[in-house]
């Protein structure tokens, strides 16, 4: 139960710094699909990917995500991926637990994804 919290509050605030940092939010994770998008294309993925999670289907979401995000100089899907993990980490570990999923794997969608964009330095942060 400790370390779930703590990877709780380790994934918030990583998300909430980087977000910060690269984008200039001021991210409340109670609400990820406030965030502005420049793309709206950007946008209307990460609704979709939210919907396909909250019915279940995470990894079918992340296998879509990551085709997503194949482009780094595309910074609008960095910011799609980092507002998705951090609405999986909203979720509650029975429900992560009941659709094969964890919160080291979102650890781990989030490194991967920060490594995709040539962001390491933040990773190794994690």
């Amino acid at each position: 139960m400790f370390e779930d919290d703590y990877l709780l509050r380790l994934i918030k605030e990583m998300v909430r710094t980087v977000l910060k940092l690269l984008f200039h939010i001021d991210f409340k994770e109670e609400d990820p699909v406030s965030v502005v998008f420049e793309s709206e294309d950007a946008e209307k993925t990460l609704y979709s990917l939210i919907h396909l999670a909250d019915q279940g289907f995470i990894n079918d979401a992340e296998n879509q995500l990551y085709d997503f995000t194949q482009n780094p100089e595309n910074m609008e899907s960095l910011k799609t991926a980092l507002l998705f993990y951090s609405h999986l980490n909203q979720l509650d570990n029975d429900f992560l637990e009941d659709h094969n999923y964890s919160r080291e794997e979102i650890v781990s969608g989030v490194k991967d994804v920060l490594n995709r964009y040539h962001l390491d330095s933040m990773s190794a942060l994690f």
